[in-house]
């Protein structure tokens, strides 16, 4: 491998920890201003990234070693300051939804998926919450007729995935969100068709399993008021207990796609504590508390503590914790919730820490982290501050999250491109819907849920036309 290579590869393992971020590595390196005139061995490069899968394998000390001598030794490796973004007195959120939403609409001639990550159904959402926010009515229309789609387009793939962010929970969950939103009872007949059509799991974790079957069916119940939904959400837990591993007072759940442990909210254990955290205020049920405590033990026991009090995860366990994720799928933003929901069910300083912990660790590292932005990483690290904000009233929580807004705007997050010169998607969790459907939260937080979580907030219906 070149030495041009080598030192721009190292540079970024320094932000890498997974098998998805080194999937954009040969762009960066080939697309990175640093190395447009250098000679890049391509088949170096290739084993360079196949020699990176081999160390997420690896046992945590061997990484660790190799590592060191790679990379230097990385207890001398200084974090450097970070400079933050002042927050703008001027932000205007509800105007910044709707730039969001002018730039949303010139991609739609394109947008094909109804996948609620990426398509259709979450563009709808958001649409659906402007129109709340706004009254106007092209926003109300927008949305009918992107759900609409979204429900044929489905239809004719034939798919059979019943998944949050690529199947039909998905679709049904942007529904339930619109009606929520808006009233409009087509968007409650949509949600409640595919939910009767929803069985059994293919996973166990949020994003594509079982937890993320079960928060929208406890929000169904919720809504309608009818016990067959809740009954539904009972379901998943049922198939959830027979897949835990239960050992010394912690639950752990494989993520069957990858055939590994993992830890985060979209994609680990987290996620699924949530889900059983909620689960328990429904029904009572000790046993759903007990298993969302024993996720949460496991969890805050695979936490990386800093000196200063903020708590890391990297994704996978066995972990080797080198590298860290600040994003609502993976890391400390979407781990959080977790904390937040575990309060609510048996106040506790252990889940107090474990949410300072993870707000701090957001607050101080989270600016750092890139990827593909949405609700997935900017605005997901917003999104913790305004639950937290809603959970303690702190006013502090919600200041930041109005950082994390002008963070956007300073990244050009609100654009066609951002400021590395990516594509920014239409989509909620991939895209310019995740992004305004956050300026409408920071807009009127104690009043607009997260569309794709547990509803706490009070219901609206008085609103509604």
């Amino acid at each position: 491998m070149t030495n041009e290579v080598m030192s721009y590869a190292t540079q970024m393992l320094r932000q890498s920890s997974s098998v998805g971020e080194m999937q954009l590595l040969k762009q960066r390196i080939l697309l990175s201003d640093e190395n447009k005139n250098k000679s890049i061995d391509l088949d170096e490069l290739k084993r360079f990234e196949e020699t990176w899968k081999s160390y997420l394998r690896s046992p945590y000390p061997v990484v660790k070693t190799y590592l060191e001598n790679l990379l230097g030794t990385l207890s001398k490796c200084v974090a450097a300051p970070i400079q933050k973004t002042e927050i703008k007195n001027d932000l205007q959120p509800l105007l910044q939804a709707q730039a969001s939403a002018a730039e949303i609409q010139k991609l739609l001639p394109g947008l094909s998926s109804y996948y609620q990550m990426d398509g259709k159904a979450g563009v709808g959402a958001f649409y659906a919450e402007l129109f709340r926010q706004t009254r106007q009515d092209a926003y109300l229309n927008q949305a009918l007729v992107l759900m609409e789609d979204a429900v044929s387009a489905y239809r004719k793939s034939g798919s059979k995935s019943n998944s949050l962010i690529e199947g039909s929970t998905g679709i049904a969950f942007s529904a339930l969100a619109a009606y929520r939103s808006t009233g409009e009872r087509r968007f409650l007949e949509i949600a409640e068709q595919l939910a009767a059509e929803i069985g059994a799991p293919h996973d166990n974790e949020y994003a594509f399993g079982a937890a993320g079957i079960g928060i929208f069916m406890l929000n169904l119940a919720h809504v309608t008021g009818k016990t067959a939904w809740r009954e539904k959400a009972v379901e998943m837990a049922s198939y959830l207990r027979t897949t835990a591993v239960r050992a010394n007072g912690k639950a752990k759940w494989k993520f069957d796609a990858q055939t590994m442990f993992t830890v985060g909210f979209g994609h680990g254990v987290a996620g699924i504590g949530y889900f059983f955290s909620h689960l328990y205020r429904a029904t009572q049920d000790a046993l759903h508390k007990t298993l969302a405590i024993e996720a949460g033990n496991y969890v805050l026991g695979l936490a990386d503590q800093d000196e200063l009090g903020g708590y890391h995860w990297a994704n996978f366990d066995p972990m080797f914790r080198f590298g860290n994720f600040y994003q609502w799928s993976h890391g400390s933003p979407g781990i959080g919730h977790l904390f937040i929901a575990l309060d609510e069910i048996g106040p506790s300083r252990r889940w107090e820490k474990g949410l300072s912990g993870s707000i701090a660790s957001t607050l101080r590292d989270g600016p750092t982290f890139r990827g593909i932005d949405g609700n997935c990483v900017r605005s997901g690290q917003g999104e913790l501050l305004i639950e937290a904000y809603y959970a303690t009233r702190k006013e502090a929580y919600f200041q930041e999250a109005l950082r994390f807004g002008a963070m956007l705007l300073a990244e050009g997050k609100t654009g066609p491109t951002d400021s590395s010169g990516n594509p920014c998607g239409a989509g909620y969790t991939f895209g310019l819907a995740g992004i305004g459907y956050y300026y409408l939260r920071l807009s009127s937080p104690l009043t607009v849920d997260l569309p794709f979580q547990v509803y706490v907030r009070p219901s609206r219906k008085a609103e509604h036309p």
